[in-house]
This record gives C-alpha cells, sequence and structure tokens, in this order.
C-alpha cells in the first residue's frame, strides 16, 4: 500500500519533478458588477454552493450564484464610519466573520470583529479590547473566531455566545503571526514570519510551541492541516511548499516549479492533496503528496493575480480570486474528476507522458555516464603522459 506520508526520497523528486500543464481541464472567470473593485477575500457557503466574497477597495459585501450567474452586494452600514473589508470568513452556521481597514483619513481605532447574518441580512459589530488589530479568521465548529493579532503578538479566540475573548502571547516577541489553521484535533495552527517559525498552540492548556523552519528568510504565509494533521504552508519569499509531521516534528520543503511563482494561499482537498494559488505564476497549483508531483493549472486572464481561494468539497470547485485591479473577476476550478468530461483521459495521458519521461531520464542518464567514462580515460591519459615526460616534476631541482 502506498504511504501517506512524505519521505525524503519523494520531496526530493518534487523539487526536480516535471509540471504538468493541464491546458484543457475547465476553468471559469466571472466578470465583477460595474462599480466593484478586484476582491479582497471570500468564502463559499457549503450549503448553496454560493460565493461570499468582500472587495478590496470599498465597502461592498458580494454574493455570486453559479445557477444564473447573478451577483448580489449587500454595503457596510454607514454609521460604521470609513471603513472597508480586510479578511473574512464563514462559520458553521453560516455567519460571516470580518475584519475591517479605516479609512486613510480616519482616527479612530477600529476594534472590534464585523459579523453578517446572511438569512436576516444584518451587519453587527463585536467589540474588542483597546488596541486589537484582528487579522486571518478562522472559525472552529463551536462557534468561537480565532483570530491573530499581529500587533498585541497573540493568538485570539472570541466566544459570540458570551462576548468573552481569550488571548494567547506568543513567547517571541515580534513573531508578526499571519496565517491561522484549526486542526481536527482542536490545535491551532498559525505562521510566523518575522522569525521564520510556524507556531503551535494547544487550547487546553494555552501552551505554544514554535519550529524553526530549514530555509532561512522564508517568509511564511497561508496554512492549514490535511486530513491526516500533517501541517501544510506556503514559503513565500524562498518559493517553497512547506510541511511539518507534527508526531516527527520534523520538516520538508519543496520548491514551486514555476521560477517566482509566489504562493500565497493553500487548502487541502479531501484526498489530502494541496491546491496552491501563485499570485505571480498566474495559476492553479495541485500537489499530490501520493505521487510527489504539481500540476499547474493557468489563469486565462494575463497577470490577474490570483489570491485567496476556497474549497466547495461537495461541488468538487475551487474558487479562487483574481486580485488584480484591471481583472476584477472571480475564478473557478472544477478538480472532480469525475464531474469533468475528458479529465480522466487526461490523466491516464499525464501517467503515460510522466512514463516516457522517465524513460528518457533513464535512456539520458545511461549516455550520460558512458560520456563521463570516457572524458575521464582522457584526462587520465594526458595526465599519466605528463608524469612520464617529466616523472620529477614539482621535484627540487
Amino acid at each position: 500500500m502506498r504511504a501517506l506520508i512524505l519521505s525524503l526520497g519523494m520531496l526530493v523528486a518534487m523539487v526536480g519533478g516535471e509540471v504538468i500543464a493541464v491546458e484543457s481541464q475547465p476553468m471559469q472567470e466571472f466578470q465583477l458588477p460595474e462599480g466593484m473593485s478586484a476582491i479582497q477575500d471570500l468564502a463559499v457557503d457549503t450549503a448553496s454552493g454560493d460565493v461570499w466574497f468582500v472587495e478590496k477597495v470599498g465597502r461592498q459585501l458580494g454574493r455570486f450564484h453559479l445557477a444564473d450567474q447573478t451577483f448580489a452586494t449587500h454595503s457596510l452600514p454607514e454609521a460604521w464610519g470609513d471603513v472597508g473589508f480586510a479578511t473574512m470568513t464563514r462559520g458553521p452556521d453560516g455567519t460571516l466573520w470580518f475584519t475591517v481597514n479605516r479609512g486613510v483619513q480616519v482616527v479612530e481605532e477600529t476594534h472590534y470583529l464585523g459579523a453578517f447574518d446572511p438569512t436576516k441580512g444584518v451587519f453587527s459589530q463585536h467589540p474588542l479590547p483597546p488596541g486589537s488589530a484582528p487579522e486571518a479568521l478562522q472559525v472552529a465548529l463551536d462557534g468561537v473566531v480565532w483570530f491573530l493579532d499581529p500587533d498585541a503578538n497573540s493568538v485570539r479566540a472570541y466566544d459570540p455566545r458570551d462576548q468573552s475573548l481569550r488571548d494567547f502571547a506568543i513567547p517571541t516577541p515580534h513573531a508578526q503571526p499571519r496565517g491561522i489553521a484549526l486542526a481536527r484535533d482542536g490545535l491551532v495552527w498559525f505562521s510566523e514570519p518575522n522569525i521564520n517559525r510556524i507556531g503551535k498552540l494547544d487550547p487546553k492548556s494555552g501552551e505554544v510551541t514554535e519550529y524553526d523552519i530549514p530555509t532561512p528568510f522564508a517568509n511564511p504565509g497561508a496554512i492549514t492541516v490535511d486530513g491526516r494533521g500533517l501541517v501544510w504552508f506556503v514559503e513565500m519569499t524562498s518559493n517553497r511548499l512547506g510541511l511539518f509531521y507534527p508526531d516527527l516534528e520534523r520538516f520538508d520543503e519543496a520548491e514551486i516549479p514555476t521560477p517566482r511563482g509566489l504562493p500565497v494561499a493553500l487548502a487541502a482537498d479531501q484526498e489530502n492533496r494541496i491546491w496552491i494559488s501563485e499570485l505571480r505564476g498566474n495559476q492553479m497549483t495541485r500537489f499530490d503528496p501520493a505521487e510527489a508531483t504539481f500540476t499547474s493549472v493557468a489563469v486565462p486572464t494575463f497577470n490577474s493575480l490570483p489570491g485567496e481561494i476556497s474549497l466547495d468539497l461537495e461541488r468538487q470547485r475551487l474558487w479562487f480570486s483574481e486580485s488584480a485591479t484591471e481583472a476584477k473577476k472571480l475564478g473557478m476550478l472544477n478538480i472532480g474528476v469525475d464531474q469533468v468530461p475528458g479529465v480522466a483521459e487526461l490523466n491516464a495521458a499525464e501517467a503515460e507522458s510522466t512514463t516516457a519521461q522517465k524513460e528518457t531520464l533513464k535512456g539520458t542518464d545511461s549516455k550520460s555516464t558512458l560520456y563521463l567514462g570516457l572524458i575521464l580515460l582522457v584526462i587520465l591519459g594526458a595526465v599519466t603522459a605528463l608524469a612520464l615526460k617529466n616523472p620529477w616534476r614539482g621535484a627540487p631541482k
């Protein structure tokens, strides 16, 4: 049985492996309504399949219904002042949680989490302590909202049921936590780009453990936990995909095949494959741990700057933002083999192509070995000739 956990050898194969461009795999793009700016963040409603998103510059929360390809928008209340959306996520009860950015001219701090109830169409504020600057939201199954507060150098948990707030200080100062992920065992994982580490929080004990990433200045960002409990994260500066084994406390890393692809977001599907958006590479990339291979699908719009992603596992769709100001589109990639005509045949063609490449490489290795041997023989012969001509070469005269 094929091992589920990557070995070092598999990662070596991944680093030097091929990139299979799946040009024919279906990808669709949907132009945003006139008057909206590009998408900042998004989340899928797993019940309906609709996609919720917030705009980068502006005050609108959008909803896209794929069946009839229609958009609906909800604007932040005027009473909230000059603020706009920053990050967002969706809770298990359907509530949308978000953070806000204040306008340039705004002096007042925005110490609160925002929420939107889709059933009522109502926005609400949830106050936080002065000085709070929430980022990177995730909602647990019990409804608790977990978020990072880089300014406070902490991980925090807000319970909307009683408005309580728990604070967990990060041991290393100035860690500047960025990405956050909730594991099935209750642990909270996050990245620390300023100190080149990832962190683990045990909410029961309150203990925070930090782990040094092998590659210096990796700049870790988005982070996720797959179904086996393995921790994956992007390394934005080193252009790598990182993997951490919690049980072994060991890292593996692999270079993204696209030079300067700039991975910015990732998610794990039900088969524990990792989907990555490449901001500069302008593509969606899938890493299959079982095969240790990357597969990349180019975004049709040139230089669209694909950013945040959200998986709809029920319908086998990957939704992503196209954050370029000129693009202003919502992207969708169908990742379901059974639902996509021709993909099964395409995968077979990929396998055949990979086998052919391996055979070619095998033949190339044999020829290279022969040529290297001949070159060494010529060099050895030349050295021997020189030695016979002057056996005392280098000796005192």
